[in-house]
């Protein structure tokens, strides 16, 4: 993987979910923003789950985040 095709900018935050209900809801989630190359912003939202059993292991997800609609978790 060549390092010049990838620009390190934007940011995020996560929040963790304290009404979480089932190992399907994400543990921590949150809004990112990242900055392409070309200057245009893409708003994300990531989700991220603990690995049962293992301390510093973590699976997430990125979604689209849309213009309509809360800014908030949607849970």
């Amino acid at each position: 993987m060549e390092s010049n095709n990838y620009v390190k900018a934007g940011n995020g935050t996560l929040y963790k979910n304290d009404k979480k209900q089932n190992d399907k809801q994400p543990d921590y989630t949150g809004p990112i923003t990242v900055i392409e190359k070309n200057g245009d912003e893409r708003k994300l939202r990531i989700s991220v789950w603990k690995t049962p059993d293992k301390d510093y292991e973590m699976s997430f997800q990125l979604q689209l985040k849309s213009d309509e609609g809360p800014e908030t978790a949607p849970f």
